[in-house]
């Protein structure tokens, strides 16, 4: 089967109104649509587009309550928006796109992403390959052997649900994500951060990793990182390496987990990143620290000689940083 280009868009719920969606709608223009759905709409199924009736529904859609998920689609492609699904001060809109419309009009949808994380203050967006992002978060080791893929270097754990079952270790593989209170945390092809991202990962970090193809400051302070040059060709080793390193410099396991409350506190744990939340002397409500070797990479504490440590504020400003040497 043919790969496709996914992306995601993850933004506040207040830009979902009227004239917004609209807009949002109306300017994709990469496919026909000849499909659609809503849940006010439609009633939830699909039938046969009709652009007058779609747009005239969206007030209506967005009347009927905090969830809204309206979708159009042909019979490769598809661009949909869901707000509440996770909770109602989120919103996504997400498309995928077949291999022959994106290879057509790669500079139109990074603008289009570039366009809306800046405009409507995007929180965080990534875009990958469809497969590769399919793979990378699949569990199912039966889903394996039924479409004959080699389960070779494959991490394997007991299933926390079903301890009879084995399921696959998704924290191995390079490019796994997760999504904490509707937001995305993970490593792929390229990704964009808003200012509310900064709330979990600080902006200096994120613009001090250049083991990648670009790191690139947009307007509005959108940050645009690109780990490699082809998106279809995430398999190559050096590729995934760069999806791992980034992962490990940047913390988002670290992070996603702490927000998860998966991590256990334990005193003896040799972090590479110390994550805090309370109270602190220059204003700031969160606290993290990043220990590094002396080339500038992340590293356990106990073989750190530099720290890194940041206050940030309730919307992710930093407020106080310092830089320590440690000798260790």
């Amino acid at each position: 089967m043919e790969d496709k280009i996914s992306v995601y868009i993850i933004f506040k719920s207040d830009k979902v109104t009227v004239e917004n969606v609209t807009a949002w709608f109306n300017n994709m223009t990469f496919f026909e649509p000849i499909k659609m759905r809503g849940k006010i709409l439609t009633k939830n199924r699909l039938q046969k587009y009709n652009s007058k009736k779609f747009l005239d529904g969206i007030e209506k859609e967005l009347g009927a309550g905090d969830t809204v998920k309206l979708s159009v689609e042909d019979s490769e492609n598809n661009f949909s928006l869901t707000k509440g699904a996770y909770n109602e001060d989120i919103a996504w809109v997400t498309f995928d796109l077949s291999y022959y419309i994106y290879e057509q009009n790669k500079t139109g949808i990074l603008k289009f992403i570039d366009d809306f994380m800046q405009k409507y203050d995007g929180i965080v967006a990534n875009a990958c390959s469809l497969q590769d992002e399919f793979w990378q978060d699949n569990e199912d080791i039966d889903y394996y052997i039924i479409k004959g893929r080699s389960l070779e270097n494959i991490h394997t754990k007991q299933n926390p649900i079903f301890p009879e079952d084995t399921i696959v270790d998704i924290e191995y593989n390079p490019g796994h994500s997760h999504i904490v209170n509707g937001i995305w945390f993970g490593s792929c092809w390229t990704m964009w951060y808003g200012a509310e991202y900064f709330k979990y990962i600080p902006k200096d970090i994120l613009l001090r990793y250049k083991h990648c193809y670009e790191n690139r400051e947009l307007d509005n302070g959108i940050i645009r990182i690109k780990l490699y040059d082809n998106i279809w060709e995430y398999d190559k080793p050096e590729n995934r390496e760069k999806q791992k390193a980034f992962r490990k410099q940047v913390g988002i396991d670290e992070v996603a987990h702490r927000l998860m409350e998966e991590v256990e506190q334990n005193e003896e744990y040799d972090a590479s990143i110390e994550i805090n939340s309370g109270e602190f002397p220059h204003g700031g409500i969160r606290s993290i620290t990043y220990y590094y070797d002396d080339v500038g990479e992340v590293i356990a504490k106990s073989k750190a000689v530099e720290s890194r440590t940041y206050e940030l504020d309730k919307d992710g400003k930093i407020v106080w940083s310092e830089v320590k040497k440690l000798n260790n």
